[in-house]
């Protein structure tokens, strides 16, 4: 049976967009309809074309915005509503026909936005225990992402000007302070024969390329910028690192291990729940910038844990990050409001 699907995504270019891209295409191959609510002109626009019909948007708290998605809720009878982040929630039409939910990547202030859900969906536990805390008392399903199992193609490293036979530690994300780079740069500076690769950019840029330089790392430290195909780009590494002080989920680290490159993380909400120390990934406290430093080294002088961890990896991302699995939730979800309903 054919679903039907209204998705709302308002935002800009970062990781939350990202998944929302894979998960449409997703649905896509699983042979939904589908129809979208976008900001015009996003750089991943051309990734759902093929998926459904746009529809363009800015502001969700704008009443005449709202006013068009009641309208085509009543005139084209989607199965469920999926809004990202909860300001977009406002923008579900009190109907009760289609499964009305809001995808949460993050931990909401309150509760206000999420008048017309009948459930909520967490993508890690805390972000569910933590809107059960403010006194949701519908459903909140626990559905994750999953990791993008297609064989990445490795760039050239020619492209970022690094040397064959150099061992190099990827980093990838935007440049916020909260993503813990600057630590990440600390880590790998006292290892004069390890490179290291950052791909991103934000609002940290320019501070990273001060801190680069006042380290003596400009000769091994390559700035990437932002690009589209960072798992390409963590595939032509010879580890991966994901740095951060705060992080839901953590897709970037799923890229890797679906992309069979060891990793180091701090211990992140996301990487607390499904990572385990030393079976598929190195785990270090958040800001320790010795212990990861010891980490990266652990790596490169352990081919042996090296590949353990990569195997590691692979089974937690079978086990746990299926494309399969998680599309069948979603659509498990959708089958049981239409019983319901009846």
């Amino acid at each position: 049976m054919t679903h039907r699907i209204l998705q709302f995504m308002l935002g800009n270019d970062g990781g939350t967009e990202r998944f929302f891209v894979k998960l449409a295409n997703a649905f896509h191959e699983a042979g939904a309809e589908q129809r979208f609510l976008v900001r015009p002109n996003r750089v991943w626009q051309a990734e759902i074309a093929d998926c459904g019909r746009l529809h363009w948007g800015y502001n969700p708290a704008s009443p005449v915005l709202q006013w068009r998605m009641k309208q085509l809720t009543r005139r084209w009878k989607p199965d469920m509503i999926l809004a990202w982040r909860a300001p977009q929630s406002k923008l579900i039409p009190d109907d009760p026909h289609p499964l009305r939910l809001t995808r949460q990547g993050d931990n909401p202030i309150h509760l206000r936005n999420f008048t017309n859900n009948d459930a909520l969906v967490a993508n890690v536990p805390s972000i569910r225990d933590h809107c059960l805390s403010l006194g949701w008392d519908r459903p909140v399903h626990l559905i994750s992402n999953f990791a993008t199992l297609n064989a990445p193609r490795p760039i050239d490293r020619r492209l970022l000007d690094t040397p064959e036979d150099a061992h190099v530690v990827c980093g990838v994300g935007r440049f916020d302070r909260t993503k813990g780079f600057q630590e990440l740069v600390r880590a790998v500076a006292p290892h004069d024969d390890i490179w290291l690769w950052l791909v991103g950019d934000g609002n940290e840029r320019e501070a990273l390329g001060r801190l680069v330089d006042q380290l003596g790392m400009a000769g091994r430290t390559r700035f990437a910028g932002w690009v589209e195909n960072s798992q390409d780009y963590i595939a032509a590494a010879n580890q991966f690192c994901i740095p951060s002080q705060r992080e839901a989920l953590g897709n970037v680290l799923l890229e890797a291990w679906a992309g069979g490159i060891p990793s180091v993380s701090t211990r992140f909400d996301g990487a607390r729940w499904y990572a385990t120390h030393e079976k598929d990934c190195l785990l270090v406290d958040i800001d320790d910038v010795g212990a990861m430093s010891q980490s990266i080294r652990r790596i490169r002088d352990n081919p042996a844990l090296a590949r353990a961890l990569v195997a590691g990896a692979h089974e937690t991302l079978e086990t746990k990050f299926s494309k399969r699995a998680i599309v069948g939730q979603y659509f498990d979800l959708i089958e049981a409001h239409k019983a319901a309903r009846i």
